[in-house]
């Protein structure tokens, strides 16, 4: 499995501002996040979709094109 999977795994905690994990989202160019709390056990999974549904859709939109784009 080593083989097909990024060493470096990304996560959110559960008390982020959602704002800051869009950012994450697309400075990672990744669609989901796992949500974390504080003691690292896993609480859910975010996606952009999930943020898009939050207040101004455009950052979302923004988040969707920059993870898309190649780096």
């Amino acid at each position: 499995m080593r083989d097909v999977t990024d060493s470096d795994v990304k996560y959110c905690f559960e008390d982020e501002e959602w704002e800051h994990v869009l950012r994450n989202t697309v400075d990672s160019q990744m669609h989901r996040l796992p949500i974390m709390d504080h003691d690292k056990r896993l609480g859910g999974i975010v996606c952009t979709g999930d943020l898009a549904t939050k207040s101004d859709a455009t950052p979302a939109g923004e988040a969707l094109g920059g993870i898309s784009q190649p780096r």
